[in-house]
């Protein structure tokens, strides 16, 4: 069933009619959620209460069942946070702060699981969950490191493939150094200028050979290029900007790894926010004596005795019957 606007203003269900806040309304009566997706939750189970007598028996088992671990439970939704909300954020703005609470959350997240195991309820023992998260978590912490930054762990990384690959290339400009000095008896160095690396800079009266071409020259030195040196160097700049890129381009690629199975993620929210609405219902049945109403298909009629507002402490208790036509 969902209720019509009328009905949901009429009835102070989210907001009051005095002053239009959630004081006095029935949300904020019955709302002991610690998460905020377990909010958002509940608001919309008020604006669709159950008819179906199996369901609304079955949703008084789970929120019993809670008694005894409703402690723990709403101690560890405190360390969870919105999780549901720093998933969007991360999505849309990412930062390295963001993803290590967002890694916090889902082991705090993974704790609750194996506390709501232990529960005796068939509803709280899912293992798929737990499962399915811990492979998420370690498939992670194998290939990405998350303090200040973002640190590639696994060898397969781009960023340690290319480092293997730059200093290859730094060895091969070291070697041919070497190996042209001592080819033409030079005693040439490299010499970097602004865009121009790793020019050849000898002697103004050194004499060189001819495939040399001159790039620079102050009144004691000259710097030199070759082919070979030429293309050595442009494989050094292009590797150099790729490792730029890739370290650029790390956050992104591991908050992508860890989130691929956006499908598993918004289960678990809905199944964490179900068990913060259950565990709403229990703190809330816990503050005050209630009765429980049975009910039966023996006869259609209604009667509540001492019948008083949730929402108003000064309402007087009244009587309540109804007979069918």
């Amino acid at each position: 069933m969902t209720l019509d606007g009328s009905t949901i203003k009429n009835m102070d269900i989210l907001a009051n009619n005095h002053d239009n806040t959630e004081e006095c309304s029935l949300f904020k009566k019955i709302n002991y959620c610690t998460s905020s997706f377990g909010q958002r939750k509940l608001k919309r189970w008020l604006l669709s209460p159950l008819t179906d007598i199996k369901l609304i028996n079955e949703r008084r088992e789970r929120t019993k069942a809670l008694t005894f671990y409703s402690n723990e439970i709403k101690e560890k939704f405190l360390q969870i946070g919105d999780v549901e909300r720093l998933i969007c954020k991360l999505t849309n703005m990412p930062r390295t702060v963001d993803l290590k609470k967002l890694l916090d959350a889902l082991k705090h997240s993974l704790d609750l699981l194996k506390i709501l195991i232990n529960i005796d309820h068939s509803f709280f023992k899912n293992e798929y969950f737990g499962i399915r998260l811990t492979e998420i978590l370690c498939s992670f912490e194998s290939l990405y490191k998350v303090e200040e930054e973002v640190t590639a762990i696994s060898e397969d990384d781009p960023i340690h493939v290319l480092n293997k690959k730059f200093k290859t290339i730094q060895n091969s400009l070291n070697k041919y150094l070497e190996r042209i000095n001592e080819f033409y008896g030079l005693k040439g160095v490299y010499k970097s200028l602004n865009k121009d690396l790793f020019q050849i800079e000898v002697d103004t009266n050194c004499q060189v050979p001819e495939d040399f071409r001159m790039v620079s020259f102050t009144k004691n030195v000259k710097r030199y290029y070759t082919d070979e040196l030429k293309r050595l160097v442009r494989t050094y700049s292009e590797t150099e900007e790729k490792i730029f890129q890739a370290e650029n381009s790390l956050l992104k690629r591991s908050l992508e790894f860890l989130l691929k199975d956006s499908m598993f993620f918004n289960e678990l929210i809905d199944f964490l926010s179900t068990v913060d609405c259950y565990l709403s219902f229990n703190l809330f049945n816990n503050q005050k004596e209630f009765n429980e109403p049975e009910f039966t298909f023996d006869n259609q009629t209604i009667t509540l005795k001492g019948l008083v507002h949730p929402t108003y402490l000064d309402f007087i208790p009244n009587d309540f019957s109804s007979t069918p036509n």
